[in-house]
Protein backbone atom coordinates (compact mmCIF):
# COMPACT_ATOMS: atom_id res chain seq x y z
CA UNK A 1 0.00 0.00 0.00
CA UNK A 2 1.70 3.13 -1.30
CA UNK A 3 0.78 6.60 -0.17
CA UNK A 4 1.58 9.82 -1.87
CA UNK A 5 0.78 12.70 0.44
CA UNK A 6 2.25 16.01 1.29
CA UNK A 7 1.56 18.27 4.23
CA UNK A 8 1.07 21.90 3.31
CA UNK A 9 1.56 24.55 5.95
CA UNK A 10 -1.46 26.76 6.59
CA UNK A 11 -1.00 30.21 8.03
CA UNK A 12 -4.13 31.87 9.33
CA UNK A 13 -3.96 35.64 9.31
CA UNK A 14 -6.44 38.19 10.53
CA UNK A 15 -8.28 40.09 7.81
CA UNK A 16 -7.16 43.68 7.34
CA UNK A 17 -10.56 44.63 5.85
CA UNK A 18 -12.31 47.29 7.91
CA UNK A 19 -14.98 49.96 7.41
CA UNK A 20 -15.00 53.02 9.66
CA UNK A 21 -18.01 55.38 9.81
CA UNK A 22 -17.48 59.01 10.81
CA UNK A 23 -20.14 61.70 10.92
CA UNK A 24 -19.58 64.90 8.95
CA UNK A 25 -20.38 67.10 11.94
CA UNK A 26 -23.62 68.27 13.47
CA UNK A 27 -26.15 69.78 11.08
CA UNK A 28 -28.68 72.58 11.04
CA UNK A 29 -31.94 72.66 9.15
CA UNK A 30 -31.54 73.74 5.52
CA UNK A 31 -34.20 76.46 5.38
CA UNK A 32 -35.87 78.89 7.75
CA UNK A 33 -38.69 77.68 9.97
CA UNK A 34 -42.10 77.78 8.27
CA UNK A 35 -44.58 79.37 10.65
CA UNK A 36 -48.32 78.82 10.26
CA UNK A 37 -50.92 80.79 12.21
CA UNK A 38 -54.54 79.77 12.17
CA UNK A 39 -55.71 83.14 13.49
CA UNK A 40 -56.44 82.01 17.04
CA UNK A 41 -54.63 82.79 20.28
CA UNK A 42 -54.21 79.28 21.72
CA UNK A 43 -50.69 77.80 21.96
CA UNK A 44 -51.57 75.33 19.21
CA UNK A 45 -52.71 78.09 16.82
CA UNK A 46 -49.11 78.90 15.88
CA UNK A 47 -47.30 75.94 14.34
CA UNK A 48 -43.67 75.54 13.34
CA UNK A 49 -42.43 73.26 10.55
CA UNK A 50 -38.65 72.91 10.50
CA UNK A 51 -38.43 70.94 7.26
CA UNK A 52 -35.29 69.24 5.97
CA UNK A 53 -31.62 68.98 6.94
CA UNK A 54 -28.62 67.72 4.97
CA UNK A 55 -26.42 65.32 6.93
CA UNK A 56 -23.19 63.63 5.88
CA UNK A 57 -21.13 60.65 6.91
CA UNK A 58 -17.88 59.22 5.57
CA UNK A 59 -16.98 55.56 5.31
CA UNK A 60 -13.32 54.70 5.17
CA UNK A 61 -12.49 51.28 3.75
CA UNK A 62 -9.07 49.87 4.59
CA UNK A 63 -7.21 46.61 4.06
CA UNK A 64 -8.44 45.89 0.54
CA UNK A 65 -6.71 45.41 -2.79
CA UNK A 66 -7.27 48.02 -5.50
CA UNK A 67 -9.71 45.77 -7.41
CA UNK A 68 -11.42 44.16 -4.42
CA UNK A 69 -15.06 45.10 -3.94
CA UNK A 70 -16.86 45.82 -0.68
CA UNK A 71 -20.49 46.51 0.06
CA UNK A 72 -22.85 47.71 2.75
CA UNK A 73 -26.42 48.72 3.43
CA UNK A 74 -26.93 52.05 5.23
CA UNK A 75 -29.49 51.91 8.05
CA UNK A 76 -30.66 55.22 9.52
CA UNK A 77 -32.35 55.73 12.89
CA UNK A 78 -33.54 58.90 14.58
CA UNK A 79 -34.22 59.88 18.18
CA UNK A 80 -37.70 61.13 17.19
CA UNK A 81 -40.48 59.55 15.17
CA UNK A 82 -41.78 61.00 11.87
CA UNK A 83 -38.29 61.66 10.52
CA UNK A 84 -37.30 60.05 7.25
CA UNK A 85 -34.80 60.20 4.40
CA UNK A 86 -35.98 61.91 1.21
CA UNK A 87 -32.71 61.22 -0.61
CA UNK A 88 -29.54 59.18 0.00
CA UNK A 89 -26.49 59.72 -2.20
CA UNK A 90 -23.27 57.73 -1.98
CA UNK A 91 -20.19 59.11 -3.73
CA UNK A 92 -16.91 57.19 -3.94
CA UNK A 93 -13.42 58.61 -3.44
CA UNK A 94 -13.19 59.47 -7.16
CA UNK A 95 -16.38 61.59 -6.97
CA UNK A 96 -18.46 58.97 -8.80
CA UNK A 97 -22.05 58.50 -7.70
CA UNK A 98 -22.77 54.92 -6.59
CA UNK A 99 -26.23 53.46 -7.15
CA UNK A 100 -27.61 50.75 -4.89
CA UNK A 101 -28.78 47.33 -5.99
CA UNK A 102 -31.65 46.23 -3.73
CA UNK A 103 -30.44 48.76 -1.13
CA UNK A 104 -26.83 47.48 -1.15
CA UNK A 105 -24.01 49.79 -2.25
CA UNK A 106 -20.87 48.24 -3.80
CA UNK A 107 -17.53 50.04 -4.11
CA UNK A 108 -14.01 48.99 -5.11
CA UNK A 109 -10.67 49.18 -3.29
CA UNK A 110 -9.51 50.93 -0.14
CA UNK A 111 -11.03 54.38 -0.32
CA UNK A 112 -13.29 56.84 1.45
CA UNK A 113 -16.93 57.18 0.42
CA UNK A 114 -19.30 60.00 1.38
CA UNK A 115 -22.98 59.51 2.19
CA UNK A 116 -25.15 62.62 1.92
CA UNK A 117 -28.69 62.31 3.23
CA UNK A 118 -31.60 64.75 3.02
CA UNK A 119 -33.72 64.14 6.10
CA UNK A 120 -37.25 65.50 6.55
CA UNK A 121 -38.65 66.19 10.00
CA UNK A 122 -42.40 65.77 9.45
CA UNK A 123 -43.23 66.79 13.02
CA UNK A 124 -45.05 70.09 13.50
CA UNK A 125 -44.42 71.95 16.75
CA UNK A 126 -46.42 74.66 18.51
CA UNK A 127 -45.92 77.08 21.40
CA UNK A 128 -46.46 74.30 23.93
CA UNK A 129 -43.39 72.47 22.53
CA UNK A 130 -40.05 72.85 24.28
CA UNK A 131 -37.51 75.24 22.76
CA UNK A 132 -35.40 72.30 21.60
CA UNK A 133 -38.25 70.00 20.49
CA UNK A 134 -37.06 70.08 16.86
CA UNK A 135 -33.56 68.82 17.72
CA UNK A 136 -32.82 65.15 17.14
CA UNK A 137 -30.01 62.63 16.81
CA UNK A 138 -29.43 60.86 13.49
CA UNK A 139 -27.51 57.57 13.54
CA UNK A 140 -26.03 55.70 10.57
CA UNK A 141 -25.29 52.00 11.07
CA UNK A 142 -23.83 49.85 8.29
CA UNK A 143 -25.30 46.38 7.83
CA UNK A 144 -24.67 43.58 5.31
CA UNK A 145 -20.97 44.54 5.29
CA UNK A 146 -18.97 42.21 3.04
CA UNK A 147 -15.92 42.08 0.82
CA UNK A 148 -15.91 40.54 -2.64
CA UNK A 149 -13.29 37.99 -1.61
CA UNK A 150 -15.19 36.90 1.48
CA UNK A 151 -12.76 38.53 3.91
CA UNK A 152 -14.38 39.05 7.29
CA UNK A 153 -14.36 42.60 8.63
CA UNK A 154 -11.62 43.09 11.21
CA UNK A 155 -13.58 45.39 13.56
CA UNK A 156 -17.32 45.93 13.23
CA UNK A 157 -17.56 48.12 16.35
CA UNK A 158 -16.88 51.27 14.28
CA UNK A 159 -19.68 50.75 11.71
CA UNK A 160 -21.93 53.35 13.31
CA UNK A 161 -21.84 57.03 14.19
CA UNK A 162 -24.34 59.70 15.12
CA UNK A 163 -24.77 63.44 14.78
CA UNK A 164 -27.22 66.05 16.01
CA UNK A 165 -29.61 68.04 13.84
CA UNK A 166 -30.64 71.24 15.58
CA UNK A 167 -31.62 74.83 15.15
CA UNK A 168 -30.61 77.72 17.40
CA UNK A 169 -33.28 78.28 20.03
CA UNK A 170 -35.34 81.38 19.32
CA UNK A 171 -38.24 83.15 20.99
CA UNK A 172 -41.69 81.72 20.41
CA UNK A 173 -44.45 83.87 18.93
CA UNK A 174 -46.70 85.15 21.69
CA UNK A 175 -49.94 87.07 21.85
CA UNK A 176 -50.26 90.16 24.06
Amino acid sequence: SCKNSKALPIVITESAFDLIVTNGGNACYTNSVAVYWSGGVATSDVQYDHGVAEITYTIEATGLGSTETWNFTPDFTYSQSNISETSVQVVDGSSNSVSPSSGVYTLTGSQTATITVIVDNDNVYDNSSSDAAQNYTATLTLSAVASGTGAVEKDDTNNSDELTVSRPTTTQISFD
